[in-house]
């Protein structure tokens, strides 16, 4: 049985917590399932090895894993321009005996051929995610959830995917997460009674990184 959290208070993200959140988001990141610890030095990709270790990129097989996977600087201004796009809602969840910071997430509005340029590389994949999204119009994107390691099992990332969702629900009606199969946002995306377009037994597989799935879900 996992030990109680006691309160926990969810509180929107200002410019003083982008600091202390991208610390928190590449803790997140390092964990189960993703292990995003290092980045080759040549293709960009991320590997699970220490930056010491140097060891060879399975991805390009040209360079090494050198590189930290999410430097304080450059994850600082990633989630600075996360929040600054349309409709942007970030959360935090605080652990408040403690005052620690313990999860965050945060959603915005775009459309299916924006989604489909920026997450995407290859051209069959962009076509693929953008003819599924057309008729979604301008719709929700719940970007990022994540919850430090010894807090996850307490429901805090239902919790702000959730809050992100009613958020989302209310102002542009389509909600779309994007996750892994072996992540437990797949489970909460289930449970909000989200169906997946890519991935699972949709019919569509990422050929990219066979693991994703992609759900959508109408008010």
């Amino acid at each position: 049985m996992k030990k109680s959290l006691n309160t926990v208070e969810v509180k929107n993200i200002t410019r003083q917590d982008i600091p202390d959140t991208a610390k928190v988001y590449a803790e997140v990141f390092a964990g189960e399932p993703w292990r995003e610890v290092s980045k080759c030095n040549s293709c960009g990709e991320f590997g699970s090895s220490q930056p010491s270790e140097k060891k060879r990129c399975t991805h390009c097989a040209k360079g090494r894993l050198s590189l930290p996977a999410y430097p304080e600087r450059e994850t600082q201004q990633y989630v600075t321009k996360e929040l600054s796009r349309m409709d942007a809602v970030g959360l935090l969840a605080v652990q408040m005996q403690l005052s620690k910071l313990i999860g965050f997430g945060w959603g915005y509005a775009m459309d299916g051929r924006q989604f489909a340029g920026e997450k995407y590389k290859l051209a069959e994949m962009q076509q693929l995610v953008t003819d599924l999204l057309v008729n979604a119009g301008t719709f929700y994107y719940v970007s990022e959830v994540g919850v430090i390691e010894s807090s996850q099992g307490h429901g805090i990332g239902k919790q702000l995917t959730h809050r992100l969702m009613d958020h989302g629900k209310k102002s542009q009606g389509t909600i779309v997460l994007r996750t892994n199969e072996n992540s437990s946002m797949r489970y909460i995306a289930e449970h909000a009674g989200m169906k997946p377009v890519v991935g699972l037994k949709s019919g569509n597989t990422d050929t990219e990184n066979e693991e994703r799935v992609i759900f959508v879900s109408k008010r």
